[in-house]
């Protein structure tokens, strides 16, 4: 499962800072995390002040930790710390039916893009894609067992952008 990407070499020992896209509890006691495809062992993690940062085994200088700038993180999801109740990945999203509060069927949930103010759901409908702030107003609640999205069809309405 993808959790960020490394954004930055930090030091001259090594060490990588993350962008995560998840939140650092459910991460804090990692033993293991794969980087472009390539598996390392987890030496140290630290959730700074400044950001998130780990020192990988065989990554030991500056030259071989910048090499690694702007490639993806994934975990395995079974390493990862257990959801409370009403809590879920965006992975978990993806392909999850879109119905209003009525249950009627409006899309698919195709994609999650972050910026920095607020993720965006991006819905399928009917062919046609619309980008959507993932706000509780508008998505109200997630059922996972059955991977739907249920949302408020005239806040939903009024805020999709194509």
């Amino acid at each position: 499962m993808k959790i960020g990407k490394v954004a930055k070499a930090q030091g001259i020992k090594g060490e990588i800072k993350l962008n995560l896209d998840i939140e650092f509890e459910k991460i804090k006691n990692l033993e293991a995390m794969t980087v472009g495809g390539k598996a390392f062992a987890v030496e140290k993690l630290e959730n700074k002040p400044n950001g998130v940062f780990v020192k990988l085994c065989c990554v030991d200088d500056r030259n071989c930790a910048e090499s690694l700038r702007g490639l993806d993180v994934e975990v395995e999801r079974k390493d990862l710390q257990e959801l409370a109740e009403n809590e879920f990945y965006f992975e978990d999203l993806i392909g999850a039916k879109v119905v209003d509060e009525k249950g009627q069927e409006i899309g698919t949930i195709e994609d999650i893009e972050q910026y920095g103010a607020a993720d965006v759901i991006v819905v399928n409908q009917n062919g046609r894609l619309y980008s959507v702030p993932f706000l509780n107003d508008i998505f109200i609640q997630f059922i996972p067992n059955n991977k739907v999205m249920i949302v408020d069809k005239e806040s939903y309405n009024d805020m999709k952008v194509m």
